[in-house]
């Protein structure tokens, strides 16, 4: 006679060695069931986007993620001021969480500064979801560009260069960061982009996350586009959102963009682009 004490079948599978073969591993009875934001279904995945504040709780079956984290954009800077830098990006593509509740913190974006001489755009404020924190975008500069997630663009003085703002994003809790500098110039620039530095007033480019994520948030799926620099003529924001020099330069809400800086004689200065979570997995 065999004996099956702390063994299955004929003594040759230990089962805590093998219960996952046998049984299937954990949380495959079925797709991950979870709750916050704003969800949609569409095709193979569910989508929960947080557009402001709240809370991504998992009562069931956990499974691989996607993630998306994006800082407030940086508000303009005044008088011929630099462009808003935009929010800083994190990006995790295999996340996988517990049966738990998560706080999901979602940044404001910058206020524009509308004083002579004043400090400059506010920065943007950070995003925080899973461990993984984006760093607020930088104001634009009524003298020298803010540091942050992307930095703020510089205001245009007679006496030389201006220092555009330092991007300060980088990896977080597991996921990979995006940001780039402010230009540093002889004359006022736009605000560093997700996807690469401002160039002279333009804002610089955001990063395109359409074929993860959809087209349905951002700027058709492309996010934190930096803020343009102020002049004589219409300079634009980066694509994601950024705030363009026109009569209106707030940055994209809910973009993480950063807005475009302003003048004297148009008040076409802006405030910066909310952030936003996003999270995919497959049903």
């Amino acid at each position: 006679m065999v004996r099956l004490s702390g063994w299955l079948g004929y003594g040759l599978m230990p089962l805590g060695a093998h219960k996952a073969t046998l049984f299937g591993a954990a949380g495959s009875g079925g797709s991950m069931e979870a709750t916050g934001g704003t969800i949609t279904t569409s095709g193979d995945y569910k989508y929960h986007a947080f557009l402001s504040s709240g809370t991504f709780q998992v009562t069931a079956n956990p499974s691989e993620m996607h993630v998306l984290v994006i800082a407030g954009g940086g508000g303009g800077g005044y008088d011929d001021g630099g462009g808003g830098g935009a929010g800083g990006v994190v990006y995790h593509a295999s996340l996988t969480p517990s049966v738990a509740s998560y706080s999901i913190v979602i940044g404001d974006g910058g206020a524009a500064d509308d004083t002579w001489m004043g400090p400059g755009g506010e920065d943007g404020g950070d995003s925080t979801a899973f461990g993984m924190t984006a760093d607020g975008g930088g104001g634009g500069a009524t003298t020298i560009g803010k540091d942050g997630g992307s930095g703020g663009g510089a205001r245009r003085l007679t006496n030389g260069d201006q220092t555009g703002g330092a991007a300060t994003q980088g990896d977080s809790g597991g996921g990979t960061g995006y940001g780039n500098d402010g230009q540093s110039s002889n004359g006022t620039t736009g605000g560093g982009g997700a996807g690469a530095a401002s160039s002279g007033r333009a804002g610089g480019a955001g990063k395109d996350f359409s074929a993860t994520f959809g087209t349905t948030y951002g700027e058709s799926g492309w996010f934190a586009g930096g803020g343009a620099g102020c002049g004589d003529t219409a300079a634009s924001g980066g694509q994601g959102g950024g705030g363009d020099r026109t009569t209106s330069g707030n940055g994209l809400v809910n973009s993480g963009s950063g807005a475009g800086g302003g003048r004297t004689s148009n008040g076409s200065l802006g405030d910066g682009g909310s952030g936003i979570v996003i999270v995919r997995y497959t049903v």
